[in-house]
């Protein structure tokens, strides 16, 4: 690739960019991201946050659509809803971006027709004003950076936890503790402060799970990250065959 400047940046043999200006250390690693994959084609797990998002998308009867997902990880939300848009004859050009190349690098060796970046969110290297929407799910935001990549009257889909989301897990970690329940509070009034004219949707529904799916779970989800590995062992022993998924699907407007 080469930016208007002149400069010239080559792909990886996988077929990602690595746009970084620096290097990041990130908790997001290779084995998170590959217990994601495992989970969600087991489960379905976010299949009908898909859904939602898609809709959200179609709802102009635009032919043809250009997205950045913002956060991406290893690219299984993303492939999804372009999938989704292709099959229901919509043009559909889509980038995913992430700071973790261990979640890039999977996504550009799974699904080719997406291009892939290495990235950092506080300082996108793409031009502006090119995108149709922004996609960022249970991801950290960059308002600022998502009006200048967006056109006029392009769209930003936020997708959050809400109360109840994996309360299962939260209730044998964090017990009685106000971490047992998350608030999301702060972040939806700062997504209001940029978009004022928000429309919002809840969506909640149950996952029955394996045993084999709930290691996968304890693998993927920074929910565990500050347990040791008798801690972590607990929670597997406790046998849960459920979890609740609980979002709240915010969509903002440029103007």
């Amino acid at each position: 690739m080469k930016c208007p400047k002149g400069h010239h940046f080559d792909f990886a043999k996988e077929g990602y960019i690595n746009l970084l200006l620096q290097g990041h250390s990130t908790k997001y690693d290779k084995s998170l991201f590959h217990a994601r994959r495992e989970l969600n084609d087991r489960t379905k797990l976010y299949q009908p946050v898909i859904d939602c998002i898609t809709h959200i998308l179609t709802a102009n009867g635009s032919p043809a659509l250009k997205l950045l997902d913002a956060g991406t990880g290893e690219g299984y939300i993303l492939n999804q809803v372009d999938q989704q848009l292709k099959e229901q004859g919509i043009h559909s050009d889509a980038v995913g971006i992430d700071i973790a190349k261990d979640g890039i690098r999977q996504a550009a060796k799974t699904y080719r027709a997406i291009d892939w970046v290495v990235g950092d969110l506080a300082n996108v290297p793409l031009t502006g004003q090119q995108f149709d929407g922004i996609l960022n799910v249970l991801s950290p935001s960059n308002y600022q950076e998502f009006n200048r990549l967006l056109r006029p009257g392009g769209q930003v889909i936020k997708v959050i936890p809400s109360t109840h989301y994996l309360k299962e897990l939260r209730e044998r970690i964090y017990n009685t503790s106000d971490r047992s329940q998350y608030d999301n509070t702060k972040v939806k009034t700062l997504f209001y402060q940029h978009y004022p004219a928000v429309q919002s949707q809840i969506l909640e529904y149950i996952v029955g799970l394996t045993p084999t799916d709930l290691a996968l779970l304890i693998d993927m989800t920074p929910l565990t990250w500050g347990l040791n590995s008798e801690e972590r062992q607990q929670l597997l022993n406790h046998s849960i065959d459920q979890v609740t998924m609980h979002f709240e699907v915010l969509v903002g407007q440029t103007n």
